[in-house]
């Protein structure tokens, strides 16, 4: 560069190829080579910047002083503020603050495309113009990232910090230059983290547009508390064709609450649509609400050109969750876990996992406790349904009421003596066990007859215990326990020589000859069972001394023990418990128990 130019050159723009500062003032001269030259005052820009302009870049830079510009090759760098560009290419002119870059090819021939951000994202261009002053720009080849997602734009204006316009928008999960899968808008308005509108809205896969398509489409920001559009997967759903999954919006309500929905589309006319809704309340509670609903269509039996198809069933499924906070509750606990599906067909279309579509049982319960400081009471109350959607048999416990007093010792006095009385150590402890069962297939369960056979029963536990020392030397201990099961409905088997019945409308169905039929019979019956036991043991000691040799004496204890049961027969005619009753067309007869068992000490598994 000659002596003339530099002279031209103002004297805030200096050649470094480090870094180089554009100011809106003008020093009065240019100190070069230890000579001070005067040079002209010029006047960069009619609006002055706010700040400073760096610059650099490794190959070269160029003056054009006649058109206020600068070129930069190589590794370029401008940094205004918060904005900072780098690419192979840039051209700044200092009179219209107006930056200019674009994509060069690498040492490889690769176009190499630039990059910058400002303090609303980072951003990446094939070609890029932007105004310090007006904060206007336009991009060719724009992408930027959203939460989870990227933005692609063809041509996009930017209007102030906050709007811009793009033409050729796609919304994509891929991280490809040219993805996979995509929603393409054709036209689209965003303005930063409140809303993003564009028309109209397609789902591309692979590069072909698919039937997924609206009119037009508004979305709230991406960046806004993750709310945002879920991008989908897509695969072979082999008999029910090729689908699309997961294609959704996620809406973050507030602190408290979001939810999410989702949809599963398949070539052959399956779908399912899915909910999600999320809450907490701190201190308070927590819990979440799903909401499945689905059709199949797949295989034969729903062929749209099989003359015999059928009509494809609705599946749904509800699953939710409650656990409210115990520092809310006073020494008490409470939840809820609700887990209910229509039929076995419900996981196809609801779950990736195989262990998970392979499913057939499913549990729901509401389930509350208490129990009370320094007292030993406890009480819960549950509710809780069993569902096998193979067998499609259905179990509900109405509720279960459960209430318990852990040992207590009555007689023991509240201040402790050096000596307890022997009655002090006098123990006991109480079960109460309440429950209703209903067990049916579900298509009878909520009929007057499954109600009517519901199966009730109380049961009572009472045991008592205590223990003594007699004559200072002998351990006495004793317990009594208490059964009692109060039963609102027994059996009663019957033998029939001829056996003939008939279905709700009075006709015959069936004929059987020598049949012994079990009969359900409504009313009280209490079974009632205890037993009784005792023992006595001590301890003897003795010692064989040695006169002689290194072994002095050999100690040795004997601990004798003498104990006694007593438990009735309550199989007994005596009790009532069980009866006789003719088995074949010889004559021969059986005992059963009216409560449905063989053994009494069972009885409580089944009731």
């Amino acid at each position: 560069m000659n002596n003339e130019l530099l002279d031209k050159i103002p004297s805030s723009i200096t050649d470094d190829s480090t870094q180089t500062n554009v100011t809106n003032t003008i020093p009065d001269s240019l100190a070069k080579n230890s000579t001070n030259v005067d040079v002209k005052k010029y006047k960069v820009n009619d609006g002055d910047l706010d700040d400073i302009v760096k610059y650099k870049a490794e190959d070269s830079i160029i003056y054009d002083i006649p058109n206020s510009t600068v070129y930069l090759y190589g590794n370029a760098n401008i940094i205004y503020q918060e904005f900072d560009m780098k690419g192979g290419f840039i051209k700044f002119n200092w009179d219209s603050s107006e930056v200019y870059a674009k994509a060069t090819p690498d040492s490889s021939g690769e176009l190499k495309r630039i990059e910058f951000k400002d303090g609303s994202g980072e951003y990446v261009a094939y070609e890029a113009k932007f105004n310090f002053n007006t904060k206007k720009g336009k991009s060719v080849g724009l992408v930027t990232k959203e939460m989870d997602g990227f933005l692609h734009g063809m041509q996009v204006k930017v209007i102030d910090t906050n709007t811009m316009y793009i033409k050729g928008a796609r919304y994509t999960t891929c991280d490809l230059d040219d993805p996979h899968f995509y929603i393409e808008l054709n036209k689209a308005k965003v303005i930063k983290d409140k809303i993003m509108v564009g028309k109209p809205a397609n789902v591309v896969i692979e590069g072909v547009r698919t039937p997924l398509f609206l009119p037009f489409a508004i979305l709230p920001s991406l960046k806004s508390k993750g709310t945002g559009l879920l991008m989908p997967t897509y695969g072979d759903g082999q008999s029910l064709g090729f689908f699309v999954s997961g294609l959704g919006y996620y809406y973050h309500i507030n602190d408290k609450m979001d939810i999410q929905t989702t949809a599963d589309i398949y070539t052959l006319g399956s779908w399912a649509l899915h909910t999600n809704f999320n809450y907490k309340v701190l201190y308070k509670h927590a819990g979440s609400l799903n909401f499945d609903i689905s059709q199949q269509r797949g295989g034969l039996e729903f062929e749209r050109f099989n003359p015999k198809r059928l009509k494809a069933p609705i599946n749904f499924g509800i699953r939710w969750q409650m656990n409210i906070d115990p520092k809310r509750m006073y020494n008490s606990s409470f939840n809820i876990n609700v887990n209910i599906a229509s039929s076995k067909t419900y996981q196809y279309l609801n779950s990736r996992d195989p262990k998970s579509v392979l499913q057939s049982q499913f549990s729901s319960s509401i389930n509350y406790s208490k129990w009370w400081p320094n007292k030993p009471y406890r009480l819960s109350i549950a509710t809780s349904l069993s569902q096998n959607t193979q067998s499609k048999q259905i179990t509900l416990a109405l509720p279960q009421f459960v209430f318990n007093i852990s040992r207590i010792n009555p007689f023991q006095k509240k201040v402790a003596a050096t000596k307890r009385k022997w009655y002090e150590n006098i123990g006991f402890s109480y079960d109460l066990n309440a429950r209703n069962d209903i067990s049916a297939f579900d298509s009878t369960f909520l009929t007057k007859q499954t109600l009517k056979n519901m199966r009730n029963s109380i049961t009572h536990n009472l045991p008592i215990s205590a223990n003594f020392l007699l004559f200072k030397y002998i351990n006495f201990n004793t317990s009594f326990n208490y059964n009692d099961d109060w039963n609102f409905s027994y059996i009663n088997k019957v033998f029939y020589d001829t056996l003939i019945q008939y279905d709700a409308s009075g006709n015959k169905i069936d004929t059987s000859y020598n049949r012994l039929v079990d009969e359900r019979k409504y009313g009280f019956k209490s079974y009632r069972r205890f037993d009784f036991s005792f023992g006595l043991s001590t301890n003897l000691y003795g010692l064989f001394p040695f006169k002689k040799g290194k072994l002095q004496a050999i100690r040795h204890r004997f601990t004798p023990s003498l104990s006694f049961n007593f438990n009735p027969d309550f199989t007994k005619p005596a009790w009532k418990y069980m009866q006789t009753v003719q088995s074949d067309r010889n004559g021969n007869t059986i005992d059963y128990s009216i409560f449905g068992i063989h053994q009494p000490k069972n009885l409580v598994q089944f009731l």
